[in-house]
């Protein structure tokens, strides 16, 4: 990446992460999606629409 040119790898400002998809031991934001999937399959019936 150009904006860590010459520097070391202690001091580079960005780093790049891969996480393995669908996997909420490696990215936590799994968790919310799930919470929401089971809100949505529990609760659906109480919305008439999603702009609810």
């Amino acid at each position: 990446m150009l904006i860590n040119k010459e520097k070391t790898e202690e001091k580079w400002f960005i780093n790049c992460l891969e996480f393995a998809p669908n996997s909420p031991e490696q990215n936590p934001v799994e968790d919310i999606w799930l919470q929401t999937k089971n809100f949505m399959i529990v609760f659906y019936h109480l919305c008439s629409s999603f702009k609810i």
